[in-house]
């Protein structure tokens, strides 16, 4: 009987033993049929609808719980409705067109006229220079004649040129306060048509620890205690309870569901991943024994049976027997989270809870809102349990929580992100150190009359984009070390500091090596305008070819190719054969600072190579469909990553203004040797410092009011089934029974 047709019937109410629909991840030889299951589970596609399931009786993924069958969504979809991957998917691919407008703004706005002065009317730049005047040439040719430096000897050009520079700035400040429009806009959409468990939930921490163990039951009276006397019923709510109730085809008493549907006490789950450890290393041990027979016998020689539940090998045996006593370590460990007689000194004083309307969990918030600075200044909810205030926070989604970061105190987590910056600054610094050396080295190469010398020159850019791949990859490293209770707080952080970092080495070093090495060689042969323009195309070309190709995907298809060929001798876990089934994991830190490195290199050096606007603007527009395509068909989203992800981007999306303020003026600056610099480029340095120090997302949350769709009022009883995910289910301590009630409630007739 196939593990399929097991879960479909039980979808079907057919009576089916526990132990057989038992999903064991350690399983040895796994089972493909299940592992491809969990491959459609896992894959990007939306839910069939609650009719064709019932219907069709559809399975769910034994280990996920996830619905097998779903839609596949078509490349033109409309990124609002990938909401239910998470607010920040659709977050996402507008913050990219909003970028890609950006550009276009600024090019049409001063860039395009910079452009075609530059080409049609600049002189500065001249063809078959002869040996006079050498410390100011700059040759003609198709890079210079595009840039500033061809016009930065007429001065009505410059000047006109910074009125339009002044120009695009406001257009560009005001844009970024539409796009926070828009961003509330979108999120207030997702949430109306996305129904998720953190619309139903808060998280409550700072609770006493103290005999744990009967804490949920003291909390439940005590949220309940609060609600009747702080929360009447929201008349739609009783407005839905009394239809309910009126309804003739309701043969039972309607009975009114509590108001607390459920509360998720949260653990410090450290020594599982200790018990976890010497668990893998007898599976590890039991991979290598099972390898080594299939040397010399088969499965089908018997070795692999078992008589009374007993290995015939004896050696296999002794260490199956290992393996269980690690398992039943491990589970011993997780059972005393459900004894409300153990003193569960592992409790860290943070529940989630789950209420049974979304008009309940608004108002308690409501009730109970307070800020990070009101709270050191002892602003105080109104919630106490043992005479302890309780703090009460929105809930992120349950995929978006990091379990095992919940017991890392304020104090810990300040601490690892300070060590976490300066490591990182260290590793910006030795990058930077090696991109000044290869720029160092290009510009010695260029003065060799070797051709072959100056074509290994013109590789500076592309080894430039490689390093900050590394350099990425190691902030990311890091970035797991800082102990964020979210993934979108870890990923805001990989996102900020990779893509400023890369900013710094695609821009800003090479700046510094021209300014100050080689005496601001802008515009000669071999200079910065040069170098940088190289930069914009292989920042155009490479990050699109290697998403194109994407390696990463063909490389886990050859990895599923070669397990599958190895059939019953594959000693992969099932948990294992899972992972490599999935497709790989989408995180957005990556794209976001790739986006952000972009936005920022251009916006320094769009004043002198305007054609470096429409290199990122091609770029971008490429990437936007790149993208689109692997989540839909090549990606799989474990984390339900939030807006802060997109707003906290945008913040650093802010940094452009001051950073295109400054280099207008300096190029300027530089090109008039100091002596002809246009107020209006003065201007746009003010303006920059000041939109830069601003609460630019708090002014546009008071001046431009975003209204609320009218929620429909239903219970979390009634929609619990169609998620894929809630408190219980992604807590490592409760887990198990969590999925195990989930499947008894899939009964039709339970």
């Amino acid at each position: 009987m196939s593990y399929d047709f097991l879960l479909r019937t039980i979808m079907a109410g057919k009576q089916i033993r526990d132990d057989q629909i038992a999903f064991d991840p350690d399983c040895i030889p796994p089972d493909f049929d299940i592992a491809r299951l969990h491959q459609k589970a896992s894959a990007v596609g939306k839910n069939i609808s609650q009719e064709e399931i019932a219907n069709l009786q559809e399975a769910r993924c034994p280990c996920c719980l996830k619905w097998t069958e779903k839609t596949t969504m078509s490349m033109k979809v409309n990124p609002l409705k990938l909401s239910f991957l998470g607010t920040g998917v659709p977050l996402f691919f507008d913050f990219i067109k909003q970028c890609i407008t950006i550009l276009i703004i600024m090019f049409c706005t001063s860039g395009d006229y910079n452009l075609i002065t530059n080409i049609a009317f600049g002189t500065s730049c001249q063809k078959d220079l002869d040996d006079t005047n050498t410390s100011d040439n700059c040759d003609l040719n198709y890079i210079t004649q595009s840039s500033l430096a061809n016009k930065r000897l007429d001065s009505s050009l410059m000047n006109l040129q910074q009125m339009l520079n002044l120009v695009s700035i406001f257009i560009i400040i005001i844009l970024l306060q539409y796009i926070r429009i828009q961003q509330r806009t979108i999120l207030r959409d997702c949430d109306f048509h996305t129904t998720t468990p953190s619309d139903f939930g808060v998280k409550l921490s700072h609770i006493p620890v103290e005999n744990a163990g009967q804490i949920k039951d003291r909390l439940t009276k005590v949220l309940n205690e609060f609600l009747e006397k702080y929360v009447p019923y929201d008349p739609k709510v009783l407005k839905y309870m009394e239809q309910k109730m009126k309804r003739k085809n309701v043969r039972k008493e309607y009975k009114i569901p509590p108001r607390i549907h459920s509360i998720t006490l949260c653990y410090d789950i450290s020594k599982y991943e200790e018990l976890n450890g010497k668990k893998e290393s007898f599976v590890k041990e039991k991979q290598k024994y099972l390898q080594k027979m299939y040397e010399n016998y088969s499965p089908e020689d018997g070795l692999l049976q078992k008589v009374d539940g007993v290995y015939v090998d004896n050696e296999l045996n002794e260490i199956e027997k290992n393996l269980e006593s690690a398992k039943q370590q491990v589970k011993l460990y997780f059972d005393q989270f459900l004894d409300p007689n153990s003193e569960q000194k592992e409790f860290v004083g943070i529940a989630f809870v789950t209420f049974q309307w979304e008009a309940d969990q608004e108002a308690f918030i409501n009730l109970n809102r307070t800020t990070v600075w009101g709270r050191y200044f002892g602003e105080q909810t109104k919630i106490y349990l043992d005479d302890q205030n309780i703090v009460v926070d929105e809930a992120p989604e349950p995929n978006d929580i990091s379990w095992q970061n919940l017991h890392i105190g304020n104090n810990k987590k300040i601490f690892n992100r300070v060590l976490s910056v300066i490591l990182i600054g260290i590793q910006l610094c030795f990058t930077s150190w090696a991109i000044f050396n290869i720029s160092k080295l290009q510009q010695e190469l260029l003065e060799k009359e070797n051709l072959l010398l100056k074509k290994l020159a013109s590789l500076a850019s592309v080894i430039i984009i490689f390093i900050n791949y590394l350099l990425s990859y190691s902030i990311k490293k890091i970035a797991a070390f800082q102990g964020f209770s979210t993934n979108t707080g870890h990923h805001i952080s990989i996102a900020t500091s990779a893509g400023i970092a890369q900013f710094v080495n695609s821009a800003l070093v090479t700046w510094l090596v021209f300014t100050l090495l080689f005496d601001e060689n802008y515009y000669k042969d071999g200079g910065l305008i040069y170098n940088q323009t190289y930069v914009f195309i292989s920042n155009m070309i490479i990050p699109a070819i290697t998403a194109i190709l994407d390696p990463s995907y063909w490389l886990k298809v050859y990895q599923r190719y070669q397990e599958e060929q190895k059939g019953k001798y594959s000693v992969c876990t099932q948990e294992q054969l899972h992972k490599l089934f999935e497709n790989n994991e989408e995180t957005l830190s990556d794209r976001y600072a790739g986006i952000i490195k972009t936005m920022l290199m251009t916006s320094f050096y769009a004043s002198i190579i305007p054609l470096g606007i429409l290199f990122s603007i091609i770029a971008l527009t490429i990437l936007y469909w790149v993208y689109k395509y692997q989540f839909l068909r090549r990606r799989t989203f474990k984390q339900s990553l939030s807006f802060n992800l997109s707003i906290e981007m945008t913040e650093v999306l802010e940094y452009m203004i001051p950073i295109y303020c400054f280099s207008n003026f300096w190029f300027q600056y530089t090109f008039t040797k100091g002596k002809d610099v246009s107020s209006f480029a003065i201007i746009g340095v003010v303006v920059g410092i000041v939109n830069a120090v601003l609460p630019c997302y708090e002014l546009n949350q008071a001046l431009f009011i975003i209204e609320d769709y009218e929620q429909i009022t239903r219970p979390y009883k009634k929609i619990e089934k169609q998620l894929d995910s809630d408190y219980s289910r992604n807590n490592p301590a409760t887990q198990d029974q969590a999925k195990e009630k989930f499947i008894q409630s899939m009964r039709v007739n339970k």
